[in-house]
């Protein structure tokens, strides 16, 4: 699960894997960045991440984009706040979602900071402050 405090609002805003309360916007905005990352950075999403069986490429990457840290950040990027970007997380942060939020970092040009069970990860300018020891 990740969380985060909205701009908007001024309340706690979680989301699990897959989370349904995340908008159609929000889902929209990661599975676009998805395809820009792969045609601007060469991002090609890891697979290897994803746990569940699923029949096809497509559904495997749809999972991934689905990520609760995904969610949340894109969530929060959809406030149009200006400044760092925020999100708590109750688990490890997978690889591909560390990969993910280091091209965040690049194409926004700002801070996003994700603290996971075991990092407080700081991203910024396309690298993380753990080192990749995620």
């Amino acid at each position: 699960m990740s969380s985060f405090i909205s701009a908007k609002t001024g309340n706690l805003v979680s989301f699990a894997v897959d989370d349904l309360r995340a908008s159609q916007q929000a889902r929209d905005f990661i599975d676009n960045l998805c395809i820009t990352f792969g045609v601007l950075y060469n991002y090609i999403p890891d697979i290897s991440c994803v746990l569940k069986e699923y029949d096809t490429y497509e559904e495997k990457v749809k999972s991934l984009m689905r990520h609760s840290e995904k969610l949340a950040t894109a969530t929060r990027l959809l406030e149009e706040v200006d400044g760092d970007i925020e999100v708590s997380k109750n688990l490890r942060m997978c690889a591909d979602c560390h990969t993910f939020a280091k091209l965040l970092s690049t194409h926004f040009k700002r801070k996003f900071m994700i603290y996971d069970k075991s990092f407080q990860h700081v991203f910024e300018d396309g690298k993380c402050s753990c080192n990749e020891r995620y």
